[in-house]
């Protein structure tokens, strides 16, 4: 039996991505995302929450940088995760900040 409660597909048009949140019974967030529209290529390889990208998200709450309604932190958490993982993050979010959260991710 799973521990999720529940998981939700949103669809962003305006970002062009798919965006997956969940909740286990545990009560603990979940998230992952794919850039375009293919929802079955989402659900057979994001439909499942990505811890890294999961933790960088409370990250980025928990150091309250991102403003905004929770749809618009998400999406705002996916391009620095992009610009992350491309080496462009430092301009989005400042060296110090990334080099913190680098760490805790690689632990």
């Amino acid at each position: 039996m799973s521990d999720i409660l529940k998981i939700e597909h949103h669809w962003d048009e305006e970002n062009d991505r798919w965006i997956m949140t969940s909740m286990d019974v545990y009560g603990e967030f979940g998230l992952n995302f794919m850039q375009g529209d293919e929802y079955d290529l989402f659900v057979k390889d994001y439909g499942k929450a990505d811890p890294k990208l999961t933790a960088f998200y409370k990250t980025i709450l928990e150091q309250d940088i991102v403003k905004g309604n929770t749809r618009d932190i998400i999406n705002k958490v996916c391009w620095a995760w992009i610009n992350l993982r491309t080496g462009s993050a430092n301009e989005v979010f400042g060296e110090e900040l990334i080099k913190e959260t680098r760490s805790k991710l690689t632990k």
